[in-house]
């Protein structure tokens, strides 16, 4: 039952972060169609991933939800964050979920 649960907890986690903000891959597929036949380089497609669209949101939910606390050099996991990092290692080591898979 638990595994059972925290596969739900996982699919929920990934299917709410590509809902609260577009996917890069969402955006990556977007440009491609609009681009038609023609296609896109690198150079066009960095121009659409950027900090300020990719990075940045993400960075003001987790400090909005109380994930992340800012620091004089950026940002630190607050005690919410270290739990949320454990689980999230944990899910990930439990489904074999390998980094940029």
């Amino acid at each position: 039952m638990a595994l059972l649960y925290l596969g739900a907890v996982g699919c929920y986690l990934i299917a709410y972060t590509a809902i609260e903000e577009t996917s890069p891959s969402l955006a990556i597929f977007s440009a491609l169609k609009a681009s038609g036949n023609l296609g896109c380089s690198r150079e066009e497609l960095s121009g659409v991933i950027t900090d300020n669209n990719f990075i940045k949101p993400r960075l003001d939910a987790l400090r909005r939800d109380g994930i992340l606390i800012a620091a004089p050099d950026g940002c630190v996991l607050s005690p919410r964050g270290k739990k949320a990092v454990r689980l999230a290692l944990l899910v990930s080591r439990l489904f074999n979920i390998q980094k940029n898979a």
